[in-house]
């Protein structure tokens, strides 16, 4: 019987083995089997998709019709990419109702508040992202009548009704996050770098005994953590994005 093997050098060959000869097609299939696994995890090897460590989502929320564009390095396995509840993820998002929004979201099914962050891009001073200023959509409580405050009173009861609104919306959302002319900044600064670093601020104490937490930062990748690079995949996402 004459069958057809694939050999490592990319020639296809034949061979002439026996019918009755067990021992003969035992090693033929060998062959052919350690042949086709080195084609497979050759293939999966060489996909970009396997290489780009930012990806992009996009949604359109179909009562409210917002729509949203999400860039943010999501795990990966086996060529699925998913997140896990209790790690942290980085984004940037183009947001049909809030704009561009940059920050720190929970993964999972179950959204985690990420509290504050302390972020940081190559050698940049680092920054840290309130909670508190999370943008929101809509209004978070009812209207206050405030025509009869002074302007003093008035400011501090705005701003702490601001900072009550940030608060509930990064819970709800399981994000910690900046919009506006911050956000612009920190995207201009992520462009221009090649790595990012963060963690929650209440991770690490500022004084006293050492906290593991404290280098505990980065994306885990072999085993070990490293920062989030800022490669050719994040700009590319973001364009896609209209970024």
């Amino acid at each position: 019987m004459r069958l057809i093997e694939f050999n490592p050098g990319n020639h296809f060959m034949t061979r002439t083995t026996a019918v009755g000869n067990p021992r003969a097609h035992a090693s033929t299939s060998r062959t052919i089997a350690t042949s086709a696994i080195a084609l497979l995890v050759g293939a999966c090897a060489s996909s970009p998709q396997q290489r780009d460590v930012w990806t992009v989502t996009e949604s359109v929320d179909p009562i409210t019709s917002v729509s949203r564009c999400i860039v943010a390095p999501p795990d990966r396995a086996w060529g699925t990419a998913y997140t896990r509840t209790g790690y942290l993820y980085p984004f940037v998002e183009n947001n049909s109702e809030l704009g561009l929004l940059v920050g720190v979201s929970s993964g999972g099914p179950i959204r985690v508040p990420p509290g504050d962050i302390v972020w940081r891009v190559d050698d940049k001073p680092h920054r840290t992202l309130d909670a508190a200023n999370t943008p929101t959509l809509g209004t978070a409580s009812p209207p206050v009548d405030t025509s009869e405050m002074t302007d003093v009173v008035r400011q501090s009861f705005e701003t702490a009704m601001a900072a009550s609104s940030g608060m509930i919306s990064s819970i709800q959302n399981g994000t910690t996050a900046v919009d506006g002319e911050n956000a612009q900044e920190m995207l201009a600064e992520m462009r221009a770098g090649s790595q990012l670093l963060y963690r929650s601020a209440a991770a690490s104490q500022s004084m006293g005994l050492a906290n593991p937490s404290t280098i505990a930062v980065g994306r885990y990748r072999d085993g070990e953590q490293e920062p989030f690079p800022l490669d050719a995949s994040f700009e590319s996402a973001l364009q896609r994005c209209g970024l």
